[in-house]
């Protein structure tokens, strides 16, 4: 299995994107989400499915605490197959300020990060759902996806991950930190483009559609 990986830095500002996600009409969602498609680690006939999330400070419902301020939530993640369920997801999310105004900013994000692997190619549908643990407020959201089987093209690549800041060392990635996107939020600026190709058979070129 041959993984080349590559990052674009991007001179944008306010883009739109477009995407497959169904929001509820009319409804603030209270947050965003990006699924990035790629290889799994072990074989290019499986994927992994990674879902990055991000939640503004300004729309988690805060409680004093002795000493600081503290935020709950919960988010769950279905990977459906027409009616049937794939896999599922539930995790829990704690946010801690020292201050009553930074639990109003909207400058602050709480980001969160779950992942469905070995996933067989196919069309699926992903449902994620949030609840404020304090506030009780919830928001679903679906988004259709198809997974490829990236063995089988004689190159192919990943989905993109756009990122706000990639740490290199000794030229290589050491660590990127995700920029949530959609065309409710579009994208910040200056981002950087994360992807990676897959070349299983070695070919010295090839062409990404």
């Amino acid at each position: 299995m041959k993984i080349k990986s590559f990052v674009i830095f991007l001179m944008m500002s306010g883009i739109a994107l477009s995407g497959t996600a169904t929001q509820p009409m009319g409804e603030y969602p209270l947050f965003h989400h990006d699924l990035v498609i790629k290889a799994a680690n072990e074989t290019l006939k499986l994927a992994r499915i990674d879902i990055f999330a991000e939640v503004l400070y300004d729309d988690l419902q805060f409680v004093k605490t002795a000493e600081d301020f503290e935020a709950n939530y919960e988010l769950s993640a279905v990977l459906m197959q027409g009616n049937d369920q794939v896999d599922g997801k539930i995790w829990k999310e704690t946010v801690v300020v020292d201050s009553y105004d930074r639990t109003n900013s909207r400058g602050d994000i709480s980001l969160t990060y779950a992942s469905f692997n070995d996933v067989e190619p196919g069309k699926y549908k992903v449902i994620l759902s949030y609840e404020d643990l304090e506030s009780s407020q919830t928001y679903s959201i679906e988004q259709k996806i198809k997974v490829e089987d990236f063995s089988k093209p004689a190159i192919s690549g990943s989905s993109i991950t756009f990122a706000r800041k990639v740490e290199i060392e000794n030229n290589q990635i050491k660590s990127i930190f995700p920029e949530v996107t959609n065309t409710y939020k579009g994208l910040g600026a200056p981002s950087y483009a994360y992807f990676e190709v897959y070349n299983p058979k070695g070919y010295q070129t090839g062409q990404v559609s």
